[in-house]
This record gives C-alpha cells, structure tokens and sequence, in this order.
C-alpha cells in the first residue's frame, strides 16, 4: 500500500511520556463469511485512512538538529528504507473467532484460553517486525482470516497517540470505510500538527517552577519517585504476565458507587477535608479503580503502593485542546497507600473469608470505608489536576535538558480508562458489518496494568464493566481469590484471542 508523504514534525513534550518503541497493539473482530469482500473493505478503508492521516504511513526518529537531545519526530519513510508493512493479510483457518462476553460458548467451558502460561499465539494476530530499534513505525496493520470471520490486528506507536488518539484513528477509520467525506470534514491534519507544536509553546512560555514555589507535598512525592522509580522502567511488557479479563456488571457498580457515596460525608468529615471547592462525590470510574487498586495492593503486599491514573486532559489545558485531538494529552494523577490502610483486610487470608456470604463483603463496614476513602483518594488527586498544574508539567517537559528522561514514571497499579470508546456502536460496511469483539494485545499492558475496556453490553443486552488487568502468575492466582473482587466480578477468565478448531 501507499506510502504517503508529509512534513516532519517534533513530537511534543507529553508525547514523549512514552519511548518510541511502545506499542498499543489490538484485535478488532468481524463475523464474515464473506472474506474477500472484507478485505477489500478494509484495504479501501486503511488506504483512505493514510490519505486523511499521512503520518500513520512514516516512522518515529530522532530529530537532526535540535537544540536537545533526544528529542523525537515523526517523518515519512525515506526511499529503500526498511520498515514494518504498512498492511499484510495472513491466513488461519485453524483458528476461529474467540467467544464474546457470557455467550454461550464461554459457559460451556469452550473457550480456548489462549492467554495462559507459554501460549502466545496471539502473536500471529499483528506485523512482525523489530520493535526495539528506532526508527519506529508509526502504524502497522495486518488482516487475519479465520475460519469463520476477519480479525483486523493494528499496532499503534504510543509515542505519537495516546488512547483517546487511538480510539478516535479507528473512528475516522470507521468513516472512511462507510463514508469517507465525514472522516474529511471531521478531521484536520494540518491542525493535529499544530496543536503539538502549541504544546511546544505552553512550555516554552511558562515559568519553570523552582524550589521555593513547589509545595512541600509536591517536593517529597518528587524526591521520593527520583529515589524509587526509574524513568520509564517497567513500561514495556516482558512477557512474563498473564492478562485475565474481569467482568462486572452495572449493578453490581451502581450499588457500589451508591454505597460509597452515602458513606463520603463521614469520610471527608473525619479527613478534615470540608473546604469549598473539594469534591462531593466519587465517579464510577473512582470506585472501579480503588477496587482494583485495592484488590492489587493487597495482592502485591508491599509497605507502600502506588497509583497512576491516566487522565485525557484535553479539556484541561490553560487553552483546551480540540477534541479530535490524537497525540499524547495524559497526564498521571499519581496516589499512594500503605499496607497499614489494609488492616481490615487481613482476615482475607484466613478460610472463612474464602466462604464467606457475597452480602458480607459490601455490608463490612471498614472495607466500604477503606473503598470510600481510596476513591476519594483519587477523585482529590484527579481535581486537582487543572490547567495551572498542567502548565506547570509542560514547562517541565520542555526544559528537561534530555528529552528522554520525560518518559512516564512507572507505578505499582496504572489504570487507564477507555470506557468512552465508540468500538461497539460502529458499523463499517455491510460486509464487514459492527465489531464483534475487541481486545488490547498482551505488548500493551506490562505488570501491574488495568485497562478499563470500551463500554459493551452481554449477550442479554445488559451494559458491563470490563477490565483487562496483568499480573504475574502468582500475584493473578491470589487476585482470582480476592474475595471483594468475586463479589464484584461475574466473570474472571484468561483474554482470549483466538478459537481452536
């Protein structure tokens, strides 16, 4: 296919959070007995797609000439340069589409759990191609056939779109399959150009914050994190993990954002915390992730354990991004706990917990107080992330002396959030048809990793959370036991990829 040409442009600051060899790889799934017309579908699609978005054809590369080092662009692939394919199409009738979420097949127990210990053969899925060198492909592309349908499989350099930026190519690649004169009226590449380099001149034109500014909270979690943590460490799946799909349905979410909603009052009353301008209230998403946050930790068993909470900041900038935007907006709203906010939970380990009544767990007290204390925890952290505080970070970014050192600081539990992805409610062609199913790819989620996936009903229409979290082995058996994660799950099972036949 095509490649097509473009002007250089740098990466922004916030772009660099990530190095330019991590990958969000994903699985888009379509029932189809009618492969070639599905192919040619998405040929015709990806190929107006390159057209609207030139740069999903180029690779990242350390820029020439800069006045850092290190700092990265994006530029077209120069003549005779050996890159990843832009598109392959791969044949593998041995395999057939993987079971969706509480169908049938999943509760006769035939579902090929091709996410366990030593199966990698979701590694067939998408491109093969080195992904430790740089320059690295922007975007790569391989179009599987089944037995019984087409699975797309996408691999998107993280340095160039975060996941809201993910999320939206696969949008305007919706369009330019259905309808390729929406995607053009609704994208502007000149203008995602544009907003990185605005990025650039936050933080160029905003004053570096000093010591004597900078909070004495900010100060000790900054010295802390240089001690503890090293840039970027962590980031990149090793292998080594076991990704399991949790399930939970909106009711059992509803009732848990009811509850600790009612209990917020105390909380806050005995924290103190009763100015004007503080939250009131915790989200769904709070809740999910002080579940998950909690479930882990206790799992983990370290003294201290910390939280990172990816936040789409479009619309907190001093001047808001557009929307549409698809380069890096996250900043990390960072939290910690310590084993000794746990106590209640220690009687975990012992039998009668592991018998224990599903009503037990949402009715003890101190474990809906501690749910309560950690959303609210992260719901503080996340408001507090304004456009004064978003400035600051980019002048940071920018002034770093090498740009590789901005990369991400690796944390014990990292959530991300895309609920808000459209996936399930597009219709591509009418060969094609919606998608089926989707799932991220193990190289997106290294230890410690949830992923709040798009929003999607069962097989009965009724909406559910699901959450792709990798663990060790070990640490995934002790969390498959965690007895406040069975009564919120109706479902924990390994990510499945592909079917055997």
């Amino acid at each position: 296919m095509e490649r097509q040409r473009f002007s250089p442009f740098l990466l922004s600051p916030f772009d660099h959070f990530f190095p330019p060899i991590l990958f969000l790889s994903e699985v888009l799934y379509f029932p189809t007995q009618n492969k070639q017309g599905a192919i040619e579908d998405l040929q015709l699609g990806l190929s107006r797609l390159f057209k609207l978005v030139p740069c999903l054809t180029g690779v990242a590369d350390y820029a020439h000439g800069s006045d850092k080092p290190n700092v990265v662009e994006v530029r077209p692939v120069s003549a005779n340069e050996d890159t990843a394919p832009l598109v392959e199409i791969q044949h593998y009738p041995q395999y057939g589409l993987p079971a969706t979420v509480n169908s049938d097949d999943r509760e006769r127990g035939e579902r090929d759990w091709s996410g366990a210990a030593g199966n990698e053969s979701w590694r067939c899925l998408t491109p093969r191609f080195d992904e430790t060198t740089v320059p690295a492909p922007v975007f790569s592309a391989q179009i599987n056939v089944l037995a019984d349908g087409v699975a797309l499989g996408l691999v998107v350099n993280h340095m160039v779109f975060d996941g809201m930026g993910n999320g939206k190519i696969i949008d305007l690649f919706e369009r330019c399959c259905r309808d390729p004169t929406t995607a053009t009226s609704s994208f502007s590449f000149a203008a995602e150009v544009e907003t990185r380099q605005s990025l650039h001149e936050l933080g160029r034109t905003r004053t570096l914050p000093t010591v004597n500014n900078t909070s004495s909270a900010v100060k000790n979690e900054a010295k802390q994190q240089e001690q503890e943590l090293v840039p970027g460490e962590g980031i990149v799946y090793d292998g080594t993990e076991l990704n399991y799909s949790l399930i939970i349905s909106d009711e059992q979410m509803r009732l848990l954002k009811s509850r600790c909603n009612a209990r917020l009052p105390t909380i806050i009353c005995s924290l103190g915390n009763e100015e004007k301008g503080q939250p009131k209230f915790v989200s769904s998403n709070d809740v999910l992730t002080a579940l998950l946050w909690i479930c882990n930790a206790w799992v983990q068993k370290k003294e201290q354990s910390s939280l990172g909470v990816a936040v789409n900041c479009r619309e907190r900038f001093p001047k808001p991004l557009p929307n549409n935007y698809l380069g890096n907006s996250v900043a990390y709203a960072n939290c910690t706990l310590s084993r000794s906010e746990l106590q209640c939970l220690e009687s975990w380990d012992k039998p009668h917990w592991q018998q224990s009544l599903c009503q037990e767990i949402i009715d003890n007290e101190p474990i809906l107080d501690l749910l309560t204390l950690m959303a609210y925890r992260i719901r503080c952290r996340l408001f507090n992330l304004d456009a004064d505080e978003l400035g600051r970070l980019a002048a940071s970014y920018y002034h770093t002396p090498d740009w590789s050192q901005i990369l991400v600081q690796r944390c014990d539990i990292l959530v991300s959030s895309l609920r808000t992805w459209n996936i399930f409610n597009l219709d591509f062609t009418p060969r094609l048809g919606p998608v089926q199913q989707f799932e991220f790819l193990p190289p997106t989620s290294p230890a410690g990793e949830c992923l709040i996936k798009p929003a999607r009903k069962d097989r009965n229409g009724n909406p559910v959370w699901e959450v792709m979290v990798a663990l060790p082995a070990a640490e995934m058996e002790q969390l498959c036991r965690n007895p406040l994660l069975n009564w919120a799950c109706s479902d924990k099972s390994p990510v499945s990829y592909l079917r055997s036949l």
